[in-house]
């Protein structure tokens, strides 16, 4: 007999042209079809440099590189996911009495 629910691992990145991020964490797959995913997310984000608080006024004409420095930090995660294979496919009886 097939479990119902199954666990396992979810990993991958991403990159919106500007900065890296990676994610991972567990997985629960639910029948054939869903999955629920959570985790933790490792994204490089621009920061302003110490000195700086935001609402500051600056008196100085400075770019955004003067301004910014890149931090790794972390965020979470959920995510579900979908498996349409065999989702809409008609099964006879007799398939299902001998798949057994």
């Amino acid at each position: 007999m097939e479990q119902p629910i199954k666990f396992g691992i979810t990993a991958g990145f991403s990159y919106n042209l500007e900065n890296f991020s990676s994610l991972i964490g567990p997985s629960i797959t639910i029948g054939d079809f869903i999955s629920l995913n959570t985790g933790i997310a490792l994204a490089q984000k621009d920061m302003l440099k110490g000195k700086y608080n935001a609402g500051d006024k600056i008196s100085e004409n400075l770019d955004f590189d003067q301004l910014h420095t890149k931090t790794w930090t972390y965020d979470l995660f959920f995510s579900i996911g979908l498996r349409f294979e065999g989702l809409f496919k008609k099964v006879d009886e007799k398939e299902k009495t001998t798949s057994k």
